[in-house]
């Protein structure tokens, strides 16, 4: 049996848009192979930038890391320090603890000498005071003394003037006779 025409038409109809679909699809197929190409093109640069990124992540990271390192590093610098220092501290508290030891029996004989040197102080001042008592006395002994001459030099003055006074008498009664 024939087609008739309306039977071909619908078909051919549909044959001209599918045409008409297949031409567009075609631009449409080149159009995104273009933008295709040029988001390859953008991806090649942008990829440059990426690894440039990602190393720049990886310093960032690694510097991050390192400073924790270095927090570390010095926390553990402090702490050796620090367990030197105790070692110091420990071996200065045995010297220290050895010198008290040895130092013990010379206390004993600052001890003592300090015992003597109240002694001695007390002594000394014993002796000022004998001394200085002595010197009065000796002061006052020699006033006495000095008042005593005086006495005996007046005593004798006047016995040498009754002395001569006799003696005047005895030689005015010798010539008298």
């Amino acid at each position: 049996r024939a087609l008739d025409e309306k039977e071909l038409y619908l078909p051919h109809l549909e044959l001209i848009e599918m045409n008409k679909g297949s031409v567009q699809r075609e631009v449409e197929e080149d159009q995104l192979k273009s933008e295709l190409q040029h988001a390859k093109e953008k991806n090649e640069l942008l990829k440059s930038d990426v690894e440039r990124m990602q190393s720049r992540q990886a310093l960032l990271d690694k510097m991050e890391l390192l400073k924790k390192r270095k927090v570390w590093l010095f926390f553990d610098r402090l702490r050796c320090k620090a367990k030197n220092l105790k070692e110091e501290v420990i071996e200065a508290q045995n010297h220290y603890n050895e010198v008290i030891e040895e130092i013990r029996p010379l206390k004993n004989i600052v001890e003592e000498a300090k015992k003597y040197k109240e002694f001695c102080w007390t002594e000394q001042e014993k002796l000022k005071i004998l001394y200085t008592n002595h010197h009065r006395r000796n002061d006052h002994i020699q006033n006495e003394m000095s008042k005593l001459k005086e006495m005996c030099n007046l005593a004798l003055g006047r016995a040498s003037a009754e002395d001569q006074r006799r003696k005047a008498k005895e030689n005015k009664k010798v010539q008298l006779q």
